[in-house]
């Protein structure tokens, strides 16, 4: 396996946390339509973290750094949204990757509720 990479603005995400700047809102995955355009408006909010996960790839390439912070991903439904096994893996990688708690909003159509949630003492280890 190759080495895994940071996702977009994970190197940034990566600083703070080496510098002790943890986002009190926890971190923002965005993903899906206009993920980029989100995301980057996201920035200018300081009290969160921001990350994309691009989609081409699956979670597992990147290295997410979550560790101990709570993480929202936010995603369209529909056309250009994740479907539910997409959803899910990402969710499940931001766990294995030390995330305390990951909530997916806006879910409803993939996962049918409209807020979904993965924890480590239930997604750890799931396969």
């Amino acid at each position: 396996m190759t080495a895994r990479r940071n996702p977009p603005y994970g190197r940034v995400q990566a600083k703070r946390i080496a510098a002790g700047d943890l986002p009190r809102n926890g971190v923002w995955v965005y993903c899906g339509a206009d993920a980029w355009a989100r995301a980057e408006a996201s920035l200018r909010y300081p009290s969160r973290g921001t990350l994309v996960w691009p989609g081409a790839e699956p979670p597992d390439a990147f290295r997410w750094p979550v560790t101990g912070l709570d993480c929202l991903i936010l995603h369209e439904s529909g056309e250009g949204g994740l479907t539910a096994d997409e959803l899910r893996e990402l969710a499940i990688e931001l766990v294995r990757s030390g995330a305390a708690l990951v909530v997916a909003v806006g879910a409803e159509a993939q996962l049918g509720s409209p807020i979904w949630t993965a924890r480590p003492e239930v997604h750890r280890d799931v396969a």
